[in-house]
């Protein structure tokens, strides 16, 4: 990589000379700075970002912290926020959370040594802390993308998933299903199984801690289907006592509906199954899987316009913007009801 003494060399200039001059300091003739810029384009020089942030100046890079232990849906949103930030001439750093804020402090860390811009991060609770919002607050963009309001005055994004979980429920219940079960990664899933459980109860729905079925992630995809089929296994040995499952995501619900069938469950006419992240594969299964639209671009664009509003104008108010999950109704969900305002019809293939 070309450095600042091979345009020296070549330019016949001093080492301080082509610094000052590639980085606008005054005092040298157009004809110096010409002269210097065009040999750095010839020799490709290009400016080390971290020496660029140990100087205090913008370094063009964003650190993207988001779990990715999920589903593909993880990784494809982390790719959206990635490729907006690359067309914006900004690099990313993209680091997986673990949903650990240890981690999450580590790398924040990092970040500041790197000298990075601005950071967004994905969090659920007891991931942000006050002392990461502290760190967060000392870069010069941040946002923050979750259910619940971080402590301090950061950008945030409210990524609403409970709201489609609540009209999952509630086309259950106009359905006549009675006794809907959850199957969920309880440990990072709090405020879905809160909201599942909520509304249930408020329809009069027949729920308890044991319509909650613990689905043991481990980060790996693959192997998503026997976990699936070891967690039903263990809970139901000889028949699933609900009438309708919502699932975390939509490679759950698949495993779910073949578990099923090989018991003799129909899907939907015995037990009414819902996916989540409505992926590309729920229109072509059958029955076509009914989901839960997460809306992840609405969530990207989104954070596109507050870090970079943010970094043009440092003065902004913290600012809040809410973006809602989706029901989308397709076969196996049972019943197909008349189009209402909170719930999307998509027929399948």
């Amino acid at each position: 990589m070309p450095t600042l003494l091979d345009i020296s060399r070549k330019t016949g200039l001093s080492v301080a000379t082509v610094s000052n001059t590639l980085n606008g300091r005054p005092g040298y003739s157009k004809a110096t700075q010409l002269l210097v810029q065009r040999t750095a384009k010839e020799l490709g020089y290009t400016a080390n970002p971290l020496a660029l942030g140990l100087l205090g100046k913008s370094t063009r890079t964003i650190g993207l912290l988001w779990s990715l232990g999920g589903p593909h849906s993880a990784e494809g949103m982390a790719r959206d926020i990635a490729l907006r930030m690359q067309h914006r001439g900004y690099v990313t750093h993209l680091t997986d959370s673990l949903s650990d804020p240890d981690v999450v402090g580590r790398q924040l860390a990092d970040y500041r040594r790197r000298g990075v811009d601005a950071v967004v991060i994905q969090y659920e609770s007891g991931v942000v802390t006050e002392e990461i919002c502290r760190q967060l607050k000392g870069f010069s963009a941040a946002v923050a993308v979750g259910p619940v309001e971080p402590f301090d005055e950061i950008d945030w994004i409210h990524h609403d998933m409970p709201n489609g979980y609540r009209q999952a429920v509630n086309h259950l219940a106009d359905s006549k299903r009675t006794r809907p079960a959850l199957l969920v990664h309880a440990a990072v899933a709090v405020h879905k199984i809160k909201a599942f459980l909520e509304q249930c109860r408020e329809l009069g729905m027949d729920v308890s801690d044991r319509s909650i079925i613990n689905f043991p992630a481990n980060g790996i995809h693959k192997q998503f289907a026997s976990l699936c089929r070891q967690s039903l296994d263990e809970r139901f040995s000889r028949e699933f006592p609900f009438d309708s499952l919502i699932c975390q995501c939509d490679e759950l619900a698949a495993a779910a509906i073949a578990w099923l069938r090989e018991r003799g469950v129909r899907v939907p006419e015995d037990v009414a199954v819902i996916g989540c992240n409505n992926a590309m594969l729920a229109e072509s299964l059958w029955p076509p899987l009914a989901s839960i639209e997460r809306h992840d671009e609405k969530v990207a664009d989104e954070i596109e316009k507050l870090v970079f509003s943010r970094l043009d104008d440092s003065d902004l108010p913290a600012r809040r913007r809410n973006v809602q999950s989706q029901f989308i109704w397709r076969e196996s969900a049972g019943k197909r009801l008349s189009p209402k305002t909170n719930v999307k019809l998509s027929g399948g293939l």
